[in-house]
Order: C-alpha cells, then sequence, then structure tokens
C-alpha cells in the first residue's frame, strides 16, 4: 500500500526549497523527512530530487510527479475546506486579473449574474497583459491562457476549457502572395502577431504525425490584443494564428481562408489560478466555481472560450 505521506514531504520539500526548511515548517526531524523521500525514491525507481550541498531541484521526472501529488494534496484539502466553507455566507473584496479577451468576451455577460447571487461580494475586476504576481500584486486570482509545461508550479491551477487558434489570410492577400504549402513558407510572407520583447514572433507548429517545426519571425505588426491583429488581417496586412472565437464568423463567410490545415499550435487550456487551496475564503470559491459552470456550459453550448494574448509567450 502506498504511503501517502511520502507524497505529502515529498510535496513540502519542493515547495520550500529544502529538506532544512521543510523539516522546519513541518516541525519533523530533517533526518526523517529525507528517510521518506529516499523510500519514495526507492519505490518509483527513479531519482525524484538533485541534492547537492547548497540546493535541492527537481528532476524532470520529479518536476511531473510533483504535479500530481500537488494536485491529489490540493483535492485532499478541497474536501476538508469544502465542508468548512459552507459555514459562512461569500462575502469581501475579490480581486482578479485577466486579459483583455478574456474579460470582454467571457466574464463581461457572466459577472453581473455572479454579483446578483452573491450581494455581498465586491469585485475589483483588473484587466491587463501583464502577467501579475499574485502574492506581490494582491491578487485572490488570475486568468490565463497556458500551454502545457507553461504553468506555475506554485500556483493552483483549475482548468476550464481548450483554446484553439488558426491560421488565416484574406483572398485578398492570397493573390499578392503565395499560398503556404509547408511551414517553412511562412518565413517569406508578412506576418502579424504577438512578439517576445526582442521583437520577434515564435510559432511552433505541430502535425498529426507528432513532426514540429520551430518558425522565428519578423513580423509587420507586433500587438498583444487578437482584435487588432484580426482587424490587421481583415484589411490584408498579413496573416496571422488567430483564436477561433476571432475568426470563425470570417472563416464561415470567407473573409478569412485558412491556411496549413493539416498544421496547429499546441493547445492551450483556459486557467483560473490562486495561491491556495487551504484557507480559502467562500468569496474566492464561490467565484470559481461560478466561472467552471458558466464558461464550461458556454463553451460546451457555442464557442470555444476566448484566448488571449497568452497564446504566444508574451503576456497573460
Amino acid at each position: 500500500m502506498r504511503d501517502l505521506n511520502e507524497l505529502y514531504f515529498f510535496a513540502k520539500v519542493v515547495e520550500h526549497g529544502g529538506f532544512s526548511a521543510a523539516a522546519g515548517a513541518l516541525r519533523i526531524p530533517k533526518s526523517r523527512l529525507s528517510r521518506h523521500i529516499a523510500q519514495l525514491e526507492a519505490r518509483l525507481g527513479m531519482r525524484l530530487l538533485n541534492r547537492t550541498t547548497r540546493s535541492v531541484t527537481l528532476t524532470e521526472a520529479g518536476r511531473m510527479y510533483y504535479q500530481h501529488c500537488r494536485d491529489l494534496l490540493v483535492s485532499a484539502d478541497a474536501a476538508e475546506d469544502a465542508a468548512e466553507s459552507l459555514k459562512s455566507e461569500p462575502s469581501g473584496l475579490l480581486k482578479v486579473a485577466a486579459p483583455l479577451g478574456i474579460a470582454d468576451r467571457d466574464l463581461s455577460p457572466i459577472i453581473p449574474g455572479f454579483l446578483a447571487k452573491y450581494p455581498k461580494i465586491r469585485l475589483n475586476l483588473i484587466v491587463t497583459s501583464r502577467r501579475v504576481d499574485l502574492a506581490e500584486d494582491g491578487f485572490d486570482l488570475a486568468l490565463r491562457v497556458r500551454r502545457p509545461g507553461d504553468e506555475d508550479p506554485h500556483l493552483v491551477t483549475r482548468r476550464f476549457g481548450v483554446a484553439d487558434a488558426s491560421l488565416v489570410a484574406t483572398p485578398r492577400f492570397l493573390k499578392r502572395h503565395a499560398k503556404p504549402k509547408q511551414p517553412s513558407d511562412l518565413e517569406t510572407l508578412p506576418i502579424v502577431g504577438m512578439a517576445n520583447t526582442d521583437g520577434l514572433v515564435r510559432w511552433r507548429l505541430e502535425n498529426q504525425r507528432g513532426e514540429t517545426h520551430d518558425l522565428v519571425l519578423t513580423p509587420r505588426l507586433a500587438a498583444d490584443h487578437f482584435a487588432v491583429l484580426r482587424d490587421a488581417v481583415l484589411n490584408h496586412i498579413g496573416l496571422s494564428f488567430l483564436p477561433e472565437l476571432y475568426c470563425r464568423e470570417e472563416i464561415k463567410t470567407g473573409c478569412f481562408t485558412p491556411l496549413l490545415p493539416e498544421w496547429s499550435k499546441p493547445s492551450a487550456t483556459v486557467q483560473a489560478v490562486y495561491l491556495s487551496q487551504r484557507g480559502m475564503l467562500p468569496s474566492l470559491r464561490a467565484f470559481i466555481d461560478y466561472l467552471a459552470k458558466h464558461m464550461r456550459s458556454e463553451k460546451k453550448d457555442s464557442a470555444p472560450i476566448a484566448a488571449t494574448a497568452v497564446l504566444d509567450p508574451v503576456a497573460d
């Protein structure tokens, strides 16, 4: 039988950055903590932590294992806190960060209903493309779109759905430029997109055979808002990857032509991130549950949840 204490102790070593700090926080001897981790690694048959005299770091296997440990412990905490949260009515101030795309397309229609349901909650919604630091900036929750591997392991994550994108251009643009037949053709065509701090757009494309193609492109237009990029594509400035919510109607009416249909960008997930499940305020729990219910139902019944600037690696 698995000793779940091993998972708990391993997660605490990771969260506290070492055995000494974790042992102090848990109020147990360091030797006992080290013994539990050694037993866990022996049972799994792999090393989870790289140990030196000055630091402890995760191996690749350790990083993957920690994600699952954290989810398991979060669920255990959630079961206990869920009962506790029933003791008090949701109230007080919630500070939430969200990119413009999510705020405009997803939150705007459902926030009035949330506030009507919980009259004692006040909501401070900050619309920003910046990747906020929840602890330092005082946010209770941030909404993001992230690809696998681009998640913060120190935050609790609630996933709502997948945000896909399509490569599109106008028929008029394609009359002036050769239609791309393979990813490398994009290197010679005008593009618009979201750039990194160096001014370059980076796209990783993959197909159903598992092949990948990495592109580093100089855009004619760089912007961190998909409405701006969509309008640039509509005006024949260049081609771009756009979330389906920003190009579905244009594709349907023929204003946009989908390109390289066998190639796509890795899917990203719409997420809510927050600092801790333990001790969560009833108001925050109510907001997360409300988002999960209404954002998911809207996605299932109609369009995908809006993808935002973070589909490219620059913003929240």
